[in-house]
Parts: C-alpha cells; structure tokens; sequence
C-alpha cells in the first residue's frame, strides 16, 4: 500500500519514510503543495500524511483539492504542537486524523494499520458487492456507433463533470452505461446507488433522495439517510428522469448547483461530492417545451449529454450480443451452447429488435434455459409477440450449415447481402442502396457467394 508524506522538513521525512518501509509501506515524499500535488497525480496513494504549514501554501488546499480528484484517498494531517483549530478544520474536510509534533511513532504505525485494515476491507466488500455487477459493466461495441459512444463516456468518466444525461429509448442500455461511467472514473471504489424516478410517488421519492429527520412525518421511528448521502464520493443515476414531478425537479436542481440538501424535517444543510447520471427515453427538450420539465434542470443535466443508438441501429452488435449473452447463461444455467447456426443468427439479424438490447438478453435467456443441443438453431428462436424467427423469403436458398456454431466473415457479409435482398423483395438497386455499396458491386459479390435469387 502506498503512503506520501508531504512535509518540509527532510529529516523527518527520511525518519518517517524509513519507520513506515519496515511496516511495509512504499513510500513517496514530497516537500512542498506543488510536489505534493504532482506526487499523488501521478502515485495516486491510497493514504497520504500532511503537514499544514507548507512553505508554499496550506496543507488545507492540497486536502481539499485532492479529496474532490481522488475521493477515495484517506488523510492524516500533521499540525504544531497546539494548534488544535487546524485538526478540526482538516477533519471537517475529511481528514481520518491527526497528529502532533513531535510525531509519536509506533502510534502512527499502529494508525496506519487501522487505516490499511480499513481500505483492505472497503475493497474487499465492494470487491464482493460488485460480483453481480460484472456483466453489467460490461459493453459490447462491435459498432461504430458504440465505439463512439465509448469514446465519450471514457472522456466524461475521468473528468470531473458531475452531471451527465443518458439519452435514448427503453432497453437500450443506459443503466449498464450509467455503471460502465462509473467503473472507468476515479469514483469506482465508491457507492454507486440507482434511483428510478418513475418507479416512487413524489414523497417517497424525497425522502428516499434526500433522508428524513426522527419524526419528519408520522412513520418516521429513527433518522434515515438518503441515496445522495450514502452515496457520497460515488454515483447516482437517476433513472427515468423525465418522470421526475416539477416540485421535486427544483429540489434537485438546487443540489446539483450547490451540492447541499436537507433531509425532510431536517434544518441542517449537509454538503456531498456525487456525481448524478440521469437517464431518460423521453424527448426533455419538448417536455420542456410543454412545460413539463425544468428549463434550468434541463440546462444544467445537459451540460454532458450521450445518445445511445438504438439496437436497430447498430446492427453490427446484434451478434457479439447475443453471444455475450449466451456466454452469460451458460455460466448461470450450467449449460455449454458453443453458439448460432448460421440460421439462427440471420433470423437475429433479420428481427427489429423494437424492444432493443433488453429484448435481445431476453430472448436469449429463453432460448438457453430451453436449450438441449450445443448450437442454437433457427427453430429454437422465439421472439416473444407472437412471432417466431424471421422467415427468409421465397425464392432465397437457405444458409450453409456451419457444424461448430462459428461464423466466418464471408458468411457474415453473404447473409447481410441476402439481408438486403429480402428487404428489397429482390430489387437488386434498392439491396445495393441499402447496403451503401454499387448495383455492380452487389451483382459481383451476389456472383462471387453464388446466391440464388428471384430477381423483381
């Protein structure tokens, strides 16, 4: 575990490197609040002991500002012999505690320890509460569409942006971006806690946000904390933010200006550093058009927005989808699908997906809990409306077999093509458009594929 100590005297600095070496600390040093700051940009140690008086500043600056970049770090300040105003000061900003020169070692080690013992076990936890996280983190992005949507959470994730809004329809996987945002950010090793706005009526929805006082109303037995302080340091996304009521939306719009809230019946204004996902399918510019949304809410979650493309259009991610997801059941169910026929993975490719990638993990978890064979075949498909797999169209031959599951790339391109001609019911300039390519070109890899089909 890596320790800095930030404090102007060498001496001791060199006698406290060398105590805390033989603990078992690496150990960094740093003189000054510019050193210090470098230090822990590019170290980024998990505790870090500060002296106050530093000849360039205040231990108090480089405290603050490496509690808003690095939350997650853990501080012990060092302060003259009775000068106790400045301990308290550093706890209020967070500090863990403080000592006094001259410094008392075996104590200090004897604290590092406690301090270690309780990093190793925050891990430890999250470690575990995370388990059924992992899929969830993960995104597919075969598409350019998804890569470019990557591109922008990576960006937001580590800067210090503290609103974000996730736009794009139901099932299109905002809640698993909202976390990948989260994992890829130097909050990951905080809360981060999910709030569906449509799913609570209005004073549930408060106090579930803010907390409440003993007392505030009449089941309230005992003090509870809400999601935005259990989630200091962390994330919160707010799902379905376009449900959110216009009372409660000036309530949050406060905390995401100033980051202060009460709890309900409370008088006490409590300050957080969270970062808040919000998320919606709906149009919030035409909402607030309507005057259903807050103008300045809608300004200030705005600040950062990210569309996700619907499934149908990325459809280059339909395939590594669907295997992820049957990756995923094989795990859950005990099962040992290798993966589609080539039949079954155009019927995929040929489906809307008007349910989008929420649709597509569904259909899946069906087809594996039913599964008895080690390829998923065009006949296992059911898309749940009614409606089994896309047929191919008369006059289309049916697709190769491919013995192990595996689809190669040429089979990947024949099937789009005979995709494309179905779509366009044989008409071989429209397919061409369809597919952004030339009607020659089309006709030579129809040729090249040997495709068989009733030209209109």
């Amino acid at each position: 575990m890596k320790i800095l100590i930030v404090d102007d005297e060498k001496l001791l600095r060199w006698s406290l490197s060398k105590t805390l070496e033989k603990a078992g600390y690496a150990v960094g040093e740093a003189g000054t609040v510019a050193e210090g700051r470098t230090r822990i940009l590019e170290d980024e140690p998990e505790i870090c002991l500060l002296d106050v008086n530093l000849p360039d500043g205040n231990g108090m600056e480089l405290l603050q500002w490496a509690r808003n970049t690095f939350p997650h770090m853990m501080f012990v300040m060092i302060t003259a012999r009775g000068r106790v105003q400045d301990a308290v000061e550093a706890m209020r900003l967070g500090a863990q505690d403080y000592f006094e020169k001259p410094l008392p070692m075996e104590p200090l080690v004897a604290h590092m320890n406690r301090i270690r013992e309780v990093i190793e076990l925050k891990r430890e936890l999250w470690r575990l509460g995370k388990t059924d996280q992992t899929d969830r983190a993960r995104i597919v992005a075969a598409s350019k569409a998804m890569e470019e949507v990557l591109r922008l959470a990576h960006t937001v994730a580590e800067s210090g942006a503290q609103a974000i809004l996730l736009l794009g329809e139901s099932g299109s996987g905002k809640d698993h971006l909202a976390l990948y945002i989260h994992e890829h950010s130097s909050r990951r090793d905080q809360p981060f806690m999910v709030i569906n706005c449509a799913a609570l009526p209005d004073a549930l929805l408060e106090s579930e946000l803010f907390g409440y006082e003993k007392g505030a109303f009449t089941d309230a037995k005992t003090q509870k904390k809400g999601i935005l302080e259990l989630a200091d340091n962390g994330t919160v996304f707010l799902d379905e933010i376009g449900e959110m009521k216009p009372a409660m939306q000036s309530k949050l719009l406060r905390v995401l200006e100033d980051w202060t809230f009460k709890r309900v019946g409370g008088a006490r204004d409590i300050h957080v550093d969270v970062r808040v996902i919000a998320a919606t399918n709906q149009d919030l510019q035409d909402m607030v058009r309507r005057r259903d949304f807050r103008e300045d809410l809608f300004y200030r979650l705005n600040v950062f927005p990210i569309r996700l493309p619907s499934l149908r259009e990325r459809p280059d991610d339909i395939l590594p989808l669907a295997r992820h997801f049957i990756h995923l059941f094989n795990r859950r169910f005990n099962k040992s699908v290798a993966g589609l026929s080539p039949e079954a993975a155009a019927g995929l490719l040929a489906y809307s997906w008007p349910g989008n990638v929420r649709e597509l993990k569904n259909v899946v978890e069906r087809i594996m809990i039913l599964a008895s064979g080690a390829i998923i075949s065009a006949e296992d498909l059911n898309f749940g409306r009614g409606q089994d797999a896309p047929a191919a169209s008369a006059g289309v031959e049916a697709p190769l077999s491919v013995p192990d599951g595996i689809l190669p790339l040429a089979e990947v391109e024949r099937l789009f093509i005979r995709r494309a001609l179905e779509k366009a019911a044989g008409n071989v300039s429209q397919a061409a458009k369809l597919l952004h390519i030339s009607r020659d070109k089309l006709r030579y890899k129809i040729k090249k594929h040997k495709l068989q089909f009733t030209e209109s």
